[in-house]
């Protein structure tokens, strides 16, 4: 949502714009489970300990713990994956840490008006099979936007 805000309030200092997997607009509601798990196990006095319990149990169980995550990240089925990507995950978990980062992010929104004024060329990448960024939110940047198909 930054870069949009960016792209859409300096014009002249943006070129292009790339959108990977990008929100658009709200993530979630409150109401939604996935915000009020993630409200808590993400909190920032807490989230070191998920963090913590996360990795502990990847040390343990990594294949399992492999497929939960590509559960979470992918709509896609059957998920199959080898010992490489096991241990690039596995690397890629042991150095990761959300802080604040998660919570703010279930808490942010961007008018929709901003998406409208964007004028630079911007390519929107986002797969059917992302499960952790809606395709609505691409759709919804397609449809504020005015773009050249390609």
């Amino acid at each position: 949502m930054t870069a949009l805000e960016i792209a859409a309030n300096y014009p002249n200092r943006v070129e292009n714009l790339i959108l990977m997997s990008a929100l658009t607009k709200k993530w979630f509601v409150k109401t939604d489970n996935i915000y009020k798990g993630g409200e808590k196990i993400f909190a920032p006095k807490i989230e070191r300990y998920s963090w913590f319990f996360y990795r502990s149990f990847f040390k343990l169980f990594p294949k399992f713990m492999t497929t939960t995550m590509f559960k979470e990240v992918l709509k896609f089925r059957p998920i199959t994956y080898n010992k490489y990507e096991i241990e690039e995950l596995k690397k890629m978990t042991f150095i990761m840490r959300s802080y604040q980062g998660f919570n703010n992010d279930l808490d942010q929104d961007i008018d929709q008006y901003i998406l409208k004024q964007i004028k630079c060329p911007t390519l929107i990448l986002h797969s059917n099979f992302d499960n952790a960024v809606d395709i609505s939110h691409a759709k919804n940047t397609k449809n504020k936007k005015k773009f050249q198909d390609w």
